[in-house]
């Protein structure tokens, strides 16, 4: 039973990550703190954090009547039920396979084809293999991103307001609106960002990033390390609008004021996003007491990430994803069942698409677009 306290939280939470869509219509400020001049700074003083490119080896391979793309020699593997230990190391033998890790809340193992250049053969005979009841590549999936405008401040210097968005939703109404006691958020509230993970020196979000210790709360499962450092900039952006420091004068207002993020590193610097890296990132947030995952990628429509989504719904926590930029049906992870599908419209209130004047394609349709987000041209 969610409580009706957290039930309106979570409500703004969805407002709030209406931007996840295009990766956040924050300002170019966040942007640029977060790549060029990040970047430089940390190469000066290592302390201040990392930047890792956090490669995939990769390959192309056939499946499912097309091409894809994924990681080089990796397999997930789903056991029936019943298959013992014994069984399950006799048919890693026989097809030349290397077990790696056992993602417990999908159910899966993820197995390396000692031979890459035999995966196409060997995934087409582990379909057959009795003993086995679902198997998949490892694929990748993308970032959702495009170019952010130059949307500085809530109201700028010159006094035009530049996050329009804000009264797009009515939120700033609702932060003033007394009756509504969680309008800015609660304290208590976690947001897990599956991202390219968070600048969690920005300014702007120094104080919103949940920490124990002193040590960030977070995890790079592109390095396999504790250090979500942005090498990026989209997973920046994203927090920035869910969730920056407000009335500090500098920056961008966040829409939810109070919540912390749980920055997850699920993407590379490229803006590949790893299938296993969203499993475990999945399991972080629920270990780590989110109550909200916000995924701004598309990926594979696999087995093992639907498992993984359908559990972490269960135990109550919110699974919002954007929608997809092609014009197209709703992408994946999206129209999952347990999800909030995000599309956007322009700041004319009509629906973001190529023939409407916009510059990319909100995904609709199929499974119906549950939110839509106010974005620029």
């Amino acid at each position: 039973m969610i409580k009706p306290g957290l039930r309106i939280f979570r409500e703004f939470v969805v407002l709030a990550t209406l931007f996840v869509f295009l990766g956040g219509c924050a300002s170019q400020h966040m942007q640029n703190d977060s790549s060029n001049d990040l970047i430089s700074r940390i190469r000066q003083n290592p302390k201040e954090g990392k930047i890792e490119a956090g490669v995939i080896e990769t390959q192309n391979i056939e499946w499912e009547g097309r091409k894809v793309e994924v990681k080089k020699g990796e397999l997930m593997l789903i056991f029936k039920n019943d298959i013992t230990f014994v069984v399950r190391k006799q048919i890693y033998s026989k097809y030349g396979l290397k077990e790696k890790e056992y993602l417990e809340i999908a159910d899966s193992y993820v197995v390396e084809v000692v031979d890459s250049s035999k995966i196409e053969e060997v995934l087409s005979a582990l379909r057959t293999e009795p003993s086995i009841k679902y198997v998949c590549p490892s694929v990748l999936g993308r970032l959702l991103v495009f170019s952010v405008p130059n949307d500085q401040y809530y109201r700028g210097f010159d006094g035009v307001k530049r996050q329009y968005y804000i009264s797009t939703i009515y939120i700033d109404s609702a932060w003033n609106d007394q009756r509504i006691y969680y309008s800015k958020g609660s304290v208590d509230s976690r947001v897990a960002v599956l991202d390219s993970g968070v600048n969690y020196h920005h300014i702007d979000l120094d104080n919103k990033i949940l920490r124990k210790d002193g040590s960030v709360v977070g995890y790079d499962f592109i390095n396999s390390d504790s250090d979500p450092m942005d090498d990026h900039s989209h997973g920046t952006r994203v927090s920035g609008v869910l969730a920056a420091e407000t009335g500090n004068v500098v920056c961008v207002a966040g829409v939810a004021w109070k919540p912390l993020v749980i920055p997850i590193k699920v993407a590379t610097l490229s803006g590949q996003v790893s299938a296993d890296a969203v499993i475990k990132g999945l399991q972080f947030a629920k270990d780590n007491g989110a109550g909200v995952v916000n995924m701004s990628f598309t990926v594979a429509n696999i087995s093992p990430i639907n498992i993984a989504l359908h559990r972490i719904a269960e135990d109550g926590i919110m699974l919002v994803a954007a929608s997809g930029n092609d014009g197209l049906p709703v992408d994946f992870p999206a129209c999952h069942d347990d999800s909030i599908a995000v599309g956007s419209v322009g700041p004319d209130d009509v629906f973001t698409h190529v023939l409407t004047g916009h510059w990319w394609s909100s995904n609709y349709g199929h499974k119906q677009t549950g939110v839509l987000h106010p974005a620029k041209k």
